[in-house]
């Protein structure tokens, strides 16, 4: 089911040489008409006409049923998983969404046991308050606390961005790792 075509819906693609700049939250308006077809399709449900078993019978009433859907995982690789889930750069000291492991001072920790779970509510909370931020400073500020910016799949009340937002590892191995591998001299035994 999940490589037909019939399954997968892209609401656009984003035209020009760069892409938009995540620290604007430039991209939002690319994702706007989709976001706002889920929250219809999930708190008020659509109805069709018909469907293949109820075409053409006696007992068809059309748009008689009423069908609800919502987002599922959200995959991409983790430069794009960022800027469109609406959390901070890759660069930055907040570097993992799923738990509360930041900065230098975690760098390399391999104690994952003492690791905390971030917070959905806590991110929610911190977009809403990035999003009503009157100056570039104020944004900064709530960034750097709560690790987030505002992302239109917030408006979602079902979203958690620690659980649906899922990286893409055959990204990283096929474009950096295995690349980084053959280019090597060393890897090939050409030294």
């Amino acid at each position: 089911m999940r490589d037909d075509y019939g399954f997968q819906f892209i609401p656009g693609i984003i035209p020009g040489y760069h892409e938009p700049d995540s620290k604007e939250a430039e991209h939002q308006h690319f994702l706007k008409p989709f976001v706002d077809e889920l929250v219809v399709g999930y708190e008020r449900g659509v109805s069709f006409y018909g469907s293949h078993a109820t075409h053409g019978s006696d007992q068809h009433i059309p748009y008689s049923r009423v069908h609800k859907f919502a987002l599922g995982p959200v995959v991409m690789d983790f430069k794009a998983a960022r800027p469109f889930g609406g959390l901070s750069d890759i660069g930055s000291r907040l570097y993992c969404i799923y738990c509360k492991v930041w900065h230098l001072f975690y760098h390399l920790r391999t104690d994952f046991d003492a690791w905390v779970s971030n917070d959905d509510n806590w991110l929610r909370k911190g977009a809403q308050k990035w999003r009503s931020a009157q100056s570039d400073g104020e944004r900064q500020s709530i960034l750097e606390l709560y690790g987030t910016r505002y992302s239109e799949l917030w408006r979602l009340s079902y979203f958690q961005a620690t659980k649906q937002i899922v990286v893409d590892p055959m990204h990283t191995w096929y474009l950096i790792i295995l690349q980084r591998f053959f280019r090597g001299k060393k890897a090939l035994g050409l030294d």
